[in-house]
């Protein structure tokens, strides 16, 4: 089971999961370190991302952000590959902070070890 050091970038430290992103069917090259958000319905990439990588747009969603105010805003689909797990998600664009959200969090175990700045991450097989 993988474990992965919270960040200390943000004050208070938060858990980050490291993932590669990239187009459907092809092999996920871009490394991300997505901050891990329990309360985000979808996966968010960071602006700009999904076309420099030409992701397919394969919907319209409204999404409200912390300011609670609801966007439409497009739907990409996106290869994300933790370790040697892949998947297919459907992920909006925003802002500059790439999330990790329960689209892909329900897919995995996470525990989250908060005293020890550190979170496992037990990966399907």
């Amino acid at each position: 089971m993988p474990r992965y050091r919270y960040a200390t970038r943000y004050l208070p430290p938060a858990p980050v999961l490291p993932l590669r992103v990239g187009r459907p069917g092809d092999v996920p090259q871009v490394l991300l370190s997505a901050l891990v958000d329990t309360g985000a319905d979808l996966s968010v990439l960071p602006q700009g991302l999904p076309v420099r990588l030409d992701l397919p747009v394969v919907g319209r969603l409204p999404v409200a952000g912390v300011d609670g105010v609801p966007r439409p805003l497009p739907l990409y689909a996106v290869e994300v590959a933790i370790e040697d797990y892949r998947l297919v998600v459907r992920a909006v664009s925003l802002g500059p902070t790439p999330l990790v959200g329960r689209d892909v969090l329900n897919r995995l175990t996470v525990h989250l070890l908060g005293v020890q700045s550190a979170m496992d991450v037990d990966l399907p097989a």
